[in-house]
């Protein structure tokens, strides 16, 4: 039941997350208006920390060991992601972390 219940919450976050992501690229870095942009960056963050968590709670949960290292391996991938991305392909490590966000929002699925 705790189980269902952390897949939920984590499926929720990556959905937010994702989108969040697409959202900032699309639209928010094209605005002029630096306070709107800084709120944005706020949700982006929450959201994030969402994902981490709820990530990285559904990885103590799973009961094999192998489900738990690739849940935790997601939960720190935007930490992973961060570490290598360089300002010259902001866009390519952008994707690279939509991609490992649906990858786990599938993974999760496919657990349940």
């Amino acid at each position: 039941m705790l189980l269902k219940v952390l897949e939920i919450i984590f499926i929720i976050f990556a959905i937010l997350f994702g989108l969040s992501l697409i959202i900032n690229k699309v639209y928010i870095v094209k605005l002029k208006d630096n306070l709107k942009k800084s709120d944005y960056i706020a949700s982006i963050a929450i959201l994030l920390a969402g994902y981490v968590v709820s990530a990285i709670a559904v990885g103590v949960v799973i009961p094999t060991v192998y489900k738990k290292f690739v849940m935790i391996l997601f939960g720190l991938s935007p930490f992973i992601i961060g570490r290598l991305a360089t300002y010259e392909k902001e866009k390519f490590y952008t994707a690279i972390q939509f991609i490992c966000v649906i990858l786990s929002s599938v993974f999760v699925i496919l657990l349940g």
